[in-house]
Formats: structure tokens, sequence, C-alpha cells
């Protein structure tokens, strides 16, 4: 018998932290949840809870800081992408989006996302790493539009499972 899978998410608020939790949950998935504060919704349910502020970076000394930038963020994901495909990892920078390809902000829906974000985790083949999602449409290609393409990158090189 083998041990359900974990949902290990970080920045679990009110609005995404629950919905995305829940779709998870529901589908078979134990959760641990880190948040600023611990939230009695989540204790309720069972989610094991871990208490941490990702913009407070004095409780993350000497250790890798995730206070950056979602450009950063995303260029490290898809670099993540490329150089690990051959081990069979998968990353993803998944963002929603209006129809017309604009993000959608704070008007981001959990429920939504929850779906997308499951979509990706039990998917076996690898989904583009720039995974752009509508509310109602599930995944849409907006195409990278030169997203974190650079002039000297040797992207056929990691293409290859070089680093």
């Amino acid at each position: 018998m083998s041990a359900p899978p974990v949902l290990l998410f970080l920045g679990a608020g009110k609005k995404l932290g629950a919905q995305i939790s829940d779709v998870f949950s529901e589908a078979g998935y134990k959760i641990a949840v880190v948040a600023r504060t611990p939230k009695e919704e989540f204790e309720s349910k069972g989610y094991y809870q871990v208490q941490a502020d990702f913009n407070n970076h004095s409780q993350f000394k000497n250790r890798l800081c995730f206070g950056l930038g979602k450009t950063v963020a995303a260029y490290g994901i898809r670099f993540a992408s490329v150089a690990y495909a051959k081990e069979g990892l998968k990353f993803y920078y998944a963002d929603e989006r209006t129809d017309e390809g604009l993000p959608v902000m704070k008007d981001i829906d959990g429920a939504a996302a929850g779906k997308e974000y499951l979509k990706l985790a039990e998917t076996p083949e690898p989904l583009p790493w720039l995974y752009t999602y509508t509310k109602e449409n599930g995944y849409k290609e907006y195409g990278e539009q030169h997203y974190l393409k650079s002039v000297d990158s040797d992207e056929p090189r990691f293409l290859n499972g070089g680093r």
C-alpha cells in the first residue's frame, strides 16, 4: 500500500490556500499549508500547518529567500523545466488569464486554480512550463511572446539534457 500524495502549499491564505487545498484534498491528497498565521479552517479539516511569513526575510537567515519578483521566479521555473526534464521532474509557472490573455491579478479564482494545478500534478506527460489558463476553458496557449527569452540563450543544449 503506497502513501497518499502530499500537497505542500506555500503562502496559503483564506482565498487561494483554502480553495486549492480543498480541490487537492477531495482528490485524495494529504495537505500541508504554510501561512503567516494559523487558520481555524485548516485545523478543522486536519491540514498540517506551518507558520512562516515569506515577506519576513529574517526567519530565512542562511537559506534561499523566496521574496523574489515573479519574473525572476518564472525564469527559474523555465530553466528548471528544461534542465531537469530528462530526470522526469516537472516545473510550471501557472497563471490565470482573461480571454484576451491578460493576467487576472487579484481576481484569480481559487477553485479554477485548484482544478488546473491538480491537472498539472497528475498529468503524466509534461505540459508547457508557462501554463496559462482561463477560468471557463482551462489551458489556453497565449505563446511566450519572447517571455524570458535572451539573445545569448543556449536553449538547444538544455533541451538535449545539458546544464
